[in-house]
């Protein structure tokens, strides 16, 4: 009768439950908050946590409010699903946007480690988002005579730079400079760019910049509107004696 007691308890063991693997990192975030008449920008330190077991995500993030006071955002932890690649989207379920009834949402781009999150709190918007990445459409055209080729091959890479997003990097890779469709450099980098934060994103403007990584290049006349709370990006600048078109979205 002993025997059967002890046989029977080891055949309902409790299966042995192994910790959840949770990745934490500390990231640069630069998060803007918006409201009816203004825009307050914050360059701040933020927390992300993954639960690979889970298959969640948590923020936590500082930003500023109407008068530009600093307080602390901390996510529940939020479902993380496959939209497309490498890309992938979350929601806190637990509240809704005042605005317009939507959940706070974001999304994370698991190959260029950029994540975008948009949370409404009262009156106010916050968008907090890692540097920006874009791998845009692009167009060259030579200007002496309005010849263009278009590809997908480049990309580029924006992050505020000053307390204040008065100044940003960017940086461009697979960078093609003529009609050839050759790429010229693998990376070129401007830094000190000038830079406006706006209700809707940022806006970089500039005579003439010089790489500051990279081969030379003198580029002129820059145009770049990020916008739709940072999803989407255009604009334009010259080098080498053509212009350079640049669109598309944060996430394709």
């Amino acid at each position: 009768m002993a025997a059967m007691a002890v046989l029977g308890a080891c055949g309902h063991d409790e299966p042995e439950v192994k910790p959840d693997e949770i990745q934490t990192v500390d990231l640069e975030f630069y998060n803007r908050t918006i409201w009816a008449n203004g825009v307050a920008f914050l360059h701040s330190t933020g927390t992300v946590e993954i639960n690979n077991t889970q298959g969640t995500i948590r923020l936590t993030c500082d930003y500023l409010d109407a008068d530009h006071r600093q307080h602390t955002l901390s996510t529940p932890a939020m479902r993380l699903y496959y939209d497309y690649d490498r890309t992938l989207s979350f929601e806190d379920t637990t509240c809704y946007s005042p605005n317009d009834g939507t959940h706070p949402h974001g999304m994370i781009d698991l190959d260029k480690g950029v994540i975008w999150y948009e949370h409404d709190h009262g009156s106010l918007r916050t968008v907090f988002t890692t540097y920006l990445s874009y791998t845009a459409y692009t167009q060259v055209t030579r200007l002496e005579d309005n010849m263009s080729i278009d590809h997908w091959q480049s990309s580029y890479l924006f992050a505020p730079t000053s307390a204040d997003g008065d100044r940003c990097v960017m940086q461009i890779n697979n960078f093609t400079t003529d009609v050839s469709g050759d790429v010229a450099a693998d990376l070129v980098q401007f830094e000190g760019l000038p830079m406006t934060v706006t209700r809707d994103g940022y806006e970089i403007k500039t005579d003439k910049a010089e790489s500051t990584y990279g081969p030379h290049y003198t580029i002129t006349d820059v145009d770049i509107v990020i916008s739709g709370q940072c999803r989407v990006i255009n604009g334009s600048l010259v080098c080498n004696g053509h212009r350079i078109y640049l669109s598309g979205p944060l996430y394709r």
